[in-house]
């Protein structure tokens, strides 16, 4: 974790010692004593905010919605590009009385949502983790031509004029901003549940129908994103399983063969699959390391074509 994720902590403990310093007081001493390299920033241009390069169902979509109700969006900075974003909510009603809450993060590098997590403490707002039953949001207008899609004020109530977490007459769940159930349904056996057709994308892979938000399109078709992660691919030798990591998507290698080949992440060599740190590339082939096909010189480090031996790799 970085030394900046430290910041709410600085802030906390600067607090006890200066319990009327400022917030930019503090904000400026956390950044200056970790050497941080991050800030954060609350705007109220939510539109543009989303217009970044952090993904979304709701990039490139009117969200005049929040703008004219009032919300806004707490930014993460880093040089100058934004890297996290949550909507910040202020004046909510809970049990408790009126608090600020900060919802779901969405960022470049998920580790950064401890830095979010932090802040909020640091402010003394509620966070997205922190499982509030119930919260209301007052709205001053909830005419719109465009209903976003929401992770926690979901439930909207046009006679009361507001959001709501547990209850109202239209659930927020849609990115295609409607409210009308006018839409025709698909079942999907991953949720137990009906999904409308315009928000649901389907897998062959998979054979089932997924969220379009929770899915990814790859070499022609959609993942979940409970496909992230490691991969078990077979390569040579036959039989032989290895983990490789860093991929991004879990994959039937053997349904999908030329996406890891044009990926770069194995060699096929003669329609046998190997992975890259097995082989070498020299006078334009692929050769195996560990065969009589090459061999290795101690003096120079390097490989070289064993000129003895019989070979009709091709690349």
């Amino acid at each position: 974790m970085r030394t900046s994720a430290y910041i709410g902590r600085a802030g906390k403990v600067l607090r006890k010692i200066l319990p009327d310093i400022s917030d930019e007081k503090v904000q400026e001493f956390s950044m200056r004593f970790y050497d941080n390299d991050h800030k954060f920033e609350i705007r109220t241009d939510v539109t543009k905010v989303y217009e970044c390069r952090i993904n979304s169902c709701m990039q490139d979509k009117d969200l005049s919605f929040y703008e004219d109700n009032e919300v806004k969006v707490l930014t993460l900075v880093r040089k100058n590009e934004i890297e996290g974003r949550a909507l910040l909510w202020e004046n909510v009603e809970t049990e408790d009385g009126k608090n600020t809450f900060l919802d779901r993060p969405y960022l470049l590098d998920y580790n950064d949502t401890q830095l979010f997590k932090e802040y909020a403490e640091s402010k003394g707002w509620l966070f997205y983790e922190d499982n509030v039953y119930e919260m209301t949001y007052n709205l001053k207008n909830t005419r719109t031509d465009f209903y976003p899609y929401m992770d926690t004020m979901r439930y909207l109530s046009k006679e009361n004029s507001t959001l709501n977490t547990a209850d109202g007459e239209f659930c927020l769940e849609m990115d295609n901003g409607c409210l009308e159930d006018d839409q025709e349904y698909v079942f999907s056996e991953y949720y137990a549940e009906n999904i409308y057709q315009d928000d649901a994308v389907y897998s062959q892979y998979h054979g089932d129908y997924f969220y379009r938000r929770d899915s990814h399109y790859v070499h022609n078709d959609w993942f979940h994103t409970s496909d992230i992660g490691e991969i078990i691919i077979e390569v040579e030798p036959m039989g032989e399983l290895h983990w490789y990591e860093k991929v991004i998507f879990t994959v039937d290698y053997k349904a999908y063969p030329d996406f890891w080949v044009n990926n770069g992440k194995i060699i096929d060599i003669d329609g046998k699959y190997y992975l890259k740190e097995d082989v070498i590339k020299l006078g334009g082939n692929w050769y195996v390391k560990n065969s009589d096909d090459v061999v290795f010189c101690e003096i120079t480090k390097r490989y070289r074509i064993n000129r003895t031996s019989k070979f009709s790799f091709k690349e």
